[in-house]
């Protein structure tokens, strides 16, 4: 076999190790910060609306939890001709040298890459769920944030008005001029 071949596969199968730890970094990422926010909502339970149960808000993230465990979960998937051993007791005359045929060799290397493309390909799919569910719980805490904030002007607003509103009546009704600065002191 050429070794442009062999440099071609083992390129390749570097590229799928080098995407797998990058999944797997990704993963973690957002793990963590699943961490923060979820406990980060639980305070201001009473500021949120209350046909919004609390049980039901962190059941989106709580959700993408085993999906992003999933995601990181080791896959072994059992190539043909590839010595990969997961036993307590290996002996090193298990582990041969690589086949000397160019046929073999070949196909080591393409089964090779095929079980590593679907080890990719499920710590992709479970990633992107989970990111859809995380996103979709981001986007929720973002329109209460809003719509709290927006709730809370009002109200100020309002509480203001109600304010100068009973400064200038007078216990009968009526309207009255309001003090003039230097009356006040």
């Amino acid at each position: 076999m050429s070794p442009e071949v062999v440099a071609y596969y083992d390129k390749l199968i570097l590229l799928y190790e080098d995407n797998l730890r990058i999944s797997d970094a990704k993963t973690f990422t957002i793990l963590f910060l699943l961490a923060f926010t979820m406990p980060a909502i639980i305070p201001f339970r009473p500021e949120l609306p209350l046909y919004l149960p609390l049980t039901l808000l962190l059941l989106l993230p709580l959700s993408a939890i085993p999906l992003l465990i999933l995601s990181v979960f080791p896959r072994f998937i059992v190539t043909p001709g590839y010595p990969f051993f997961l036993r307590r007791s290996a002996a090193p005359d298990e582990f041969g040298g690589p086949p000397d045929d160019d046929r073999e060799l070949l196909n080591y290397y393409r089964n090779r890459c095929a079980s590593l493309a679907k080890i990719l390909y499920f710590k992709i799919f479970y990633f992107r769920i989970a990111m859809g569910i995380c996103l979709f719980y981001i986007a929720i805490i973002f329109v209460l944030a809003v719509g709290g904030a927006l709730h809370e002007f009002s109200a100020y607003q309002r509480h203001d008005d109600d304010a100068a509103r009973s400064d200038r009546l007078t216990p009968t009704g009526k309207s009255e001029k309001p003090p003039a600065a230097s009356e006040t002191r």
